[in-house]
């Protein structure tokens, strides 16, 4: 069967090989991508992958015509493998999601979207912030290890600015 037959809801209702694919689709080639599927490969390496045959539908080419994709963070999980934390917004229906890929997929245990609430049209920090601390606060303290030594690279300041970071780093101190 298709996993593209039908047209999901909403972004949090797309499956692992349709978000997968979505990754690839939107990204063409990129830090995501390339971290979610180990090395880039092409959209039709995907259906390829998955033994599906046939090209995106076009429901999916319309749909992503109205996001937008772009890595917030990524870090080298306690492991060794790099994760990467990256949000989807979807302007169609103002909704913006955070996924992770890679070594961050052994922190949140799920390939599945995070709703990220946004209280104005235009996503900020604030909005930010409880959903990538959220993923993080899994007790992984190799992972906290790599946030404040230097195996984290933060891709847009604007929404992860480091006075969130510090905010982030001063509540995991336990006494």
């Amino acid at each position: 069967m298709n996993p593209f037959s039908k047209k999901p809801k909403s972004l949090g209702k797309f499956s692992e090989i349709e978000l997968e694919a979505l990754v690839t689709y939107l990204e063409r080639p990129g830090i995501i991508s390339r971290i979610a599927l180990g090395n880039f490969i092409g959209w039709y390496q995907i259906f390829e992958k998955y033994h599906i045959s046939g090209t995106p539908p076009k429901w999916l080419v319309e749909w992503s015509d109205e996001m937008k994709i772009a890595p917030l963070f990524s870090s080298y999980e306690g492991d060794h493998i790099e994760g990467v934390a990256y949000i989807i917004s979807d302007f169609r229906s103002n909704e913006y999601w955070l996924g992770v890929a890679g070594g961050l997929l052994e922190v949140v245990e799920s390939h599945n979207l995070i709703q990220i609430k946004c209280n104005g049209g235009k996503l900020t920090a604030s909005d930010v912030f409880p959903v990538w601390t959220s993923v993080l606060t899994y007790e992984h303290w190799d992972l906290y290890n790599d946030l404040f030594s230097g195996d984290f690279t933060i891709y847009d300041k604007k929404l992860l600015p480091e006075k969130h970071l510090i905010k982030f780093k001063k509540s995991l101190k336990t006494d």
